[in-house]
């Protein structure tokens, strides 16, 4: 208080005030009700000493329990804490990169089709170990362009005139 003004330290209280925050003359008054509570039948206990001491000593046992129970909960959250693992992330390392992958990049057009049957006729000899056919006569278009594409995948310098790849990334 030496460093503030009377009106600082009403503005101060004000402002605590309107935060609700509790007055000691609260605690006291709220104090008083529970001890008012607690001896509102005192006459009638007094002349029931028996049945009142046990029911002292049967409150007093639940409230030591729960007071035991809390310390134990607390004691365990303790072990439970040293024994977890920080929270610190661990590095994987630097990872597998994303595999880049060649894929067909052809509108499904008569003239595609055309173009695909061309490049891989003019490359049937590499061509043809990776197609996968019980029958030659049922050869289809697609076919032909995913042997295309496999070819490009093994080698990146193969190239078709005509024929369009484009490279995309693979999990």
């Amino acid at each position: 208080v030496v460093y503030l003004t009377v009106p600082d330290l009403m503005d101060i209280w004000k402002e605590l005030y309107e935060k609700n925050v509790a007055l000691p003359a609260g605690y006291v008054v709220s104090y008083n009700k529970a001890l008012t509570e607690k001896f509102a039948f005192y006459g009638i206990a007094l002349k029931n000493a028996e049945d009142s001491l046990a029911l002292a000593k049967q409150e007093q046992a639940a409230t030591l329990q729960e007071i035991a129970d809390i310390a134990e909960d607390g004691k365990v959250a303790a072990k439970l804490e040293t024994i977890a693992p920080s929270s610190m992330a661990v590095s994987c390392g630097g990872g597998k990169e994303l595999k880049s992958v060649y894929v067909l990049d052809m509108p499904d057009s008569e003239q595609s089709a055309i173009v695909i049957m061309t490049a891989f006729a003019a490359n049937w000899s590499a061509a043809k170990t990776k197609v996968r056919v019980k029958s030659w006569n049922n050869l289809a278009i697609s076919q032909m362009g995913a042997a295309l594409v496999a070819l490009k995948n093994d080698d990146e310098k193969f190239s078709v005139s005509g024929v369009n790849f484009k490279k995309e990334d693979k999990l």
